[in-house]
């Protein structure tokens, strides 16, 4: 059986490939994400009006807070669940 030293170098250069690409993705990812962004807001404000195009952002950051708690609650029942399970070994 005969062992394939090249095998990193080959793996290297695939990455080296495909960074350039994944670069472009991203950024054309993003300029479409902030053109729709800046395409939507005088619709959001034209359709709701500028009292509730303000909740919008209210609702965004309650959201956020609320995931925070979420995964924080997730990680202390996981914890507090594992430890007498571990203690009993």
């Amino acid at each position: 059986m005969e062992i394939d030293i090249d095998m990193p170098d080959e793996n290297n250069q695939l990455l080296a490939a495909q960074l350039p690409r994944n670069l472009l993705a991203n950024i054309a990812y993003f300029l479409v994400s902030v053109g729709i962004g800046v395409l939507l807001v005088p619709y959001f404000i034209s359709t709701l009006g500028v009292a509730a195009y303000g909740l919008i952002p209210l609702a965004a950051s309650i959201t956020g807070y609320v995931a925070i708690f979420v995964q924080s609650l997730n990680t202390v029942v996981t914890r507090s669940t594992t430890r007498p399970a571990s203690a009993a070994l």
